[in-house]
């Protein structure tokens, strides 16, 4: 927890929760030697966190060891032990595997997607899935029940672990069921269903009201070119992969 969160005010009603009160971050608060980066590659391809951890140390030589968190959509943050090194590492090119990274500071938006856009896929577990049911067929017959089956990943189809099976649905997840039933054998299974939606974020009302502040983008053009250019998409059924809901968008 942050020095400012914990100054912060915390109200809360039916699912909405609202926190004042801790938007200044002080000189020495941990958000203020933190940055945020992701590797130019394919999602596949990204370096796994230990990986990251063992090349940020040996790259950057820091006296005291770098702590790095994996992030959503491929981000990692960088935990530096001061401002001024965290600002050294950000005037630097670092390249891992021949994957540039790119760097910026930590802010309150990252990973998160404007609630303009819309995905046209999604990511779902099916968490504790039987292993009589472990088969292709089946991930096929509940993806299509929960919006259309694209692809099984790579580990499920491996089987490298049996905690869930992750499949990849057509869909922007609002449609997903929290369970599916499964008849076999004279058994009937509930299995809860995981969607991974990204967070999506919007300005505040009051935030709407700072003119000048945020920079507005106005066409979808220039709207997809800023998603294409903050996070690589693989191509998916002869789109990126996103939908957008309005003409318009804020980002902050």
């Amino acid at each position: 927890m942050t020095e400012a969160s914990e100054k912060a005010e915390i109200q809360s009603t039916a699912n909405k929760v609202r926190i004042t009160g801790g938007e200044s971050q002080p000189v020495n608060d941990l958000l203020n030697r933190c940055i945020v980066g992701k590797f130019q590659c394919q999602a596949d391809e990204t370096p796994s966190l230990n990986n990251v951890r063992r090349w940020a140390c040996n790259s950057w030589k820091l006296a005291i060891q770098v702590k790095v968190y994996a992030m959503n959509d491929g981000y990692f943050m960088f935990e530096l032990p001061s401002k001024v090194a965290a600002e050294h590492v950000l005037t630097g090119q670092w390249i891992w595997r021949k994957m540039k990274l790119g760097l910026e500071w930590w802010k309150p938006t990252i990973g998160c997607w404007p609630a303009e856009i819309r995905r046209d896929w999604v990511w779902i577990r099916l968490l504790g899935l039987p292993m009589n049911l472990w088969s292709q067929k089946v991930f096929k017959e509940i993806g299509d029940i929960c919006g259309g089956f694209i692809e099984t990943e790579e580990e499920t189809s491996l089987k490298n672990h049996l905690h869930w099976a992750k499949i990849k649905v057509r869909g922007d997840g609002e449609r997903i069921p929290r369970e599916v039933e499964v008849t076999c054998d004279g058994f009937t299974y509930t299995i809860p269903v995981w969607c991974e939606a990204p967070v999506t974020v919007r300005l505040s009302e009051e935030r709407r009201e700072e003119k000048g502040k945020y920079p507005v983008v106005n066409t979808q053009d220039q709207l997809l070119q800023k998603i294409k250019e903050a996070q690589p998409a693989k191509k998916v059924m002869g789109t990126w992969g996103l939908q957008v809901r309005g003409p318009a968008c804020k980002w902050a």
